[in-house]
């Protein structure tokens, strides 16, 4: 055979096949054309637009004739509605888009779809934790990154100790927000939240447009820990114990107690007299003028719980009556300076008492009028007549003495 006519045969035979497979590419064994949707070949960040396009088989004349229609499962569709591309905004989660092609021949599949994984959605960004002052630097560094990113918020998560905020941790968020608001820093881009914690710290966060804010997940396990524990409390005497040294320690056990719970005390600079393992202890102080510290351990309470509190008494030695004055007339008459003496004395010591001897002498008779004569002057300083005790002895005449009694101070003797 001439080589040039094998050589014709072999083109013709190769130009068939290449057609023949376009054709079977372009058009199913039912003779239905292939559908599909080609979507971005790159990581489309949130936000921005991604395109879609719709690849029909066929000739080019048979597709002029075709419709498309676009639907999405999520964003949105900015244009090419009833094109064979579409762009859309690309959204924070998962996407499916899904094309319906009209005008295909009876029977033949008209719709095909692309899925888009869904990005995560952008994280809140830590800048800084610490407790007390914020290190040297910090809060500079911060308001350049707002800058940085204006539409970013701050987060701060202030920790109050067991959930309960202090002085302390107040001063230090106006501090805080007084900065920030000094640095040009808009109040709408700040939340400040406070947290259970146990101790009080202060952490910082940058929140990016579409991030949930940060949670302190340690503060709710302290606080669900919490709500499920009792609080304990020990309180020893307001004043002053009297001369046999003994003191009074009680505990409270409130919230959640355990019916099974015990109380262990134990004593620092005193010594037990009674009470243990009771809720009330009495002690007595080693050496007067040394405080006494009680400290109780209760027993039987949930694991993590505080199961530990202590009060300090501060063992105040006791300096017996203050004599405020006297007076020696006939009337019983309370110069100006003395009421005034005794009103002082009385509202800086909101518990102490004014103890009065009245010396009547052979007047016994008159003694509820002499009483009540002083009781009416007293009330010239506004104290309440509760705190006033009055008695009275003939061991002298015309005459009155008044005392200031802190609590657990034994009254004077005529």
């Amino acid at each position: 055979m001439n080589r040039c006519i094998f050589r014709n045969m072999f083109r013709s035979v190769f130009v068939l096949l290449v057609i023949a497979l376009f054709c079977q590419s372009a058009v199913g064994q039912d003779g239905c054309p292939t559908i599909s949707v080609l979507g971005p070949s790159e990581i489309v960040p949130v936000g921005e637009i991604a395109k879609y396009i719709a690849v029909v088989g066929g000739t080019e004349d048979e597709k002029h004739r075709l419709e498309y229609s676009w639907t999405v499962s999520s964003g949105a569709i900015v244009r090419g509605q009833g094109t064979t591309s579409i762009e859309v905004r690309q959204p924070n989660q998962s996407l499916t888009v899904t094309v319906e092609v009209i005008g295909l021949p009876k029977g033949c599949s008209y719709s095909a779809s692309e899925v888009c994984c869904g990005h995560p959605p952008p994280q809140p960004v830590k800048l800084a934790e610490y407790v007390g002052k914020p290190p040297s630097g910090l809060m500079s560094d911060v308001v350049k990154l707002l800058a940085a990113y204006p539409s970013d918020q701050l987060y701060i998560l202030s920790g109050h100790f067991r959930g309960k905020a202090s002085a302390t941790s107040d001063l230090r968020e106006r501090e805080l927000l007084a900065y920030l608001s000094s640095a040009g820093i808009n109040p709408d881009r700040i939340t400040l939240a406070s947290v259970f914690a146990d101790t009080e710290l202060i952490q910082i966060w940058r929140v990016p447009p579409g991030a949930e804010n940060p949670r302190c997940f340690t503060c709710e396990e302290l606080e669900k820990e919490a709500n499920q524990c009792p609080t304990i409390m020990v309180t020893g005497p307001a004043g002053i114990v009297g001369s046999d040294g003994v003191i009074t320690f009680t505990a409270t056990v409130s919230g959640n107690a355990s019916p099974d719970m015990g109380y262990v005390w134990s004593i620092r600079d005193g010594r037990i007299i009674r009470g243990q393992g009771t809720p009330e202890l009495r002690a007595q102080y080693r050496s007067a003028g040394v405080p006494v510290t009680a400290t109780l351990t209760v027993t039987g309470l949930s694991i993590g719980c505080t199961n530990t509190a202590s009060d300090t008494y501060p063992n105040i030695v006791d300096p017996g009556p203050e004599q405020l004055g006297r007076i020696r007339n006939s009337t019983y008459t309370i110069n100006t300076k003395l009421l005034d003496t005794i009103a002082r004395s009385l509202r800086q010591n909101p518990n102490s008492q004014l103890y009065v001897w009245v010396y009547y002498g052979s007047s016994e008779d008159k003694f509820a009028e002499i009483k009540t004569h002083l009781v009416r002057q007293l009330s010239a300083t506004k104290i309440d007549k509760s705190r006033f005790t009055i008695v009275g002895s003939s061991l002298k005449n015309n005459e009155a003495v008044f005392w200031h009694i802190r609590p657990g101070v034994e009254n004077p003797s005529p």
